[in-house]
């Protein structure tokens, strides 16, 4: 492709975004230049056979674009580089914004789907060649698989170098920078980002320190073609317009969590990290989270005592056990507002609240938000 073709088509996706956060829609053709330039960014093979769920799922996406604009300055910033018509001046101002206006997105919330799963190349001053700042979402979980090239994860003053086979796991509260190695040319991934449901946090209780991302490496070729399989499996179901294509898009992420589980285990990385005692008050809470529970009553579930039982639970996860219960807690509750229409009370109550009240508090100290602006 030639570089004109290429200008073209990278102005029109800057036109389109910036349209669409100060709500407004660019031209069809516009529209056209852009989609050929997005598609070649996401690296996906997929999205030309499923055209009517691509637009279902743009609808959704741009529909929510406009709320960007007013949460960040992102429309204020740029307004001086784009004209009456949203055209960007310049190439050049169009990369930067893409770059911004991408960089922006990895944070905002993601009302209008429950994960994303792309296979990405960053190549060395590319558009995606920025690096993730977590957490992004707060609820969300994102698993990088290193297909080819560098990347480094930068937990406070280490740092972690992500070659092919290596996979990262962040929880939604880990704190990390991932991006390109600064001495590779390019960086290709697949990335899986996902609200968790509460019968998978189970399978991911090895990587589950609520703070800082857990780290695998896969020597097995077969079982790293297995694992990327499924994600090009499901990013490629992602796009059926269909009614069952979103439990199938569950079913293909609950098997990526147990192909990843196994891979842990075979790179010595679960056994050595779950001591039973705590697995057992982990399942003991997993299954009465709604339930007044107590340090003794877990503690008398993993035969220890509640002073020692705290201890080796805080050495796993960093935090205490009742507030990993409260996490469980609010995992559910999400799930509940997000998926019925049941009333926030008996929400509260069925998650282990009777005050609703004190639920709403805790809620929006866990989520920034109350329940009511959630839904």
């Amino acid at each position: 492709m030639d570089n004109s073709t290429e200008s073209t088509e990278k102005r029109a996706l800057a036109q389109l975004a910036f349209a669409a956060i100060c709500g407004a829609t660019p031209p069809a053709e516009v529209i056209a230049l852009a989609t050929r330039f997005t598609r070649r960014m996401f690296d996906s093979p997929w999205q030309s056979l499923a055209d009517a769920g691509t637009r279902s799922y743009g609808q959704r996406f741009f529909s929510q674009l406009a709320d960007l604009g007013h949460a960040t300055d992102i429309e204020s910033r740029w307004s001086d580089s784009f004209d009456d018509n949203y055209a960007p001046h310049s190439t050049a101002q169009a990369h930067a914004f893409i770059s911004d206006f991408m960089r922006e997105l990895a944070h905002f919330p993601r009302n209008y789907h429950d994960f994303i799963c792309q296979r990405l190349q960053v190549d060395q001053q590319s558009v995606m060649d920025f690096p993730i700042t977590h957490p992004i979402a707060v609820e969300f979980w994102a698993v990088y698989v290193c297909v080819e090239g560098a990347a480094t994860v930068s937990i406070g003053t280490q740092i972690k170098t992500l070659q092919r086979g290596s996979v990262a796991i962040v929880p939604p509260g880990g704190n990390c920078i991932i991006g390109r190695a600064s001495n590779a040319q390019h960086w290709t991934y697949h990335l899986l980002s996902f609200r968790s449901r509460i019968e998978w946090l189970e399978l991911l209780n090895w990587a589950t320190e609520l703070t800082n991302p857990s780290f695998i490496h896969i020597r097995d070729t077969p079982q790293l073609n297995g694992l990327l399989y499924q994600t090009e499996q499901l990013e490629r179901t992602s796009y059926q317009p269909n009614s069952l294509s979103e439990r199938l898009c569950s079913n293909m992420i609950e098997n990526f969590l147990i192909r990843l589980r196994l891979a842990a285990e075979a790179d010595g990385r679960a056994g050595a990290r779950v001591d039973p005692r705590i697995q057992s008050a982990v399942t003991y809470i997993l299954n009465h989270y709604q339930q007044d529970i107590s340090v003794q009553n877990l503690a008398a579930t993993a035969h220890l005592s509640p002073s020692r039982l705290s201890a080796l639970f805080r050495q796993h996860y960093g935090i205490s056990l009742i507030r990993w219960r409260d996490h469980i807690r609010m995992q559910k509750a999400k799930e509940l507002i997000r998926l019925t229409g049941l009333p926030l009370a008996q929400i509260a109550a069925s998650v282990g609240y009777a005050d609703s009240l004190y639920f709403s508090r805790r809620f929006k100290e866990h989520t920034g938000v109350a329940p009511s602006q959630y839904r």
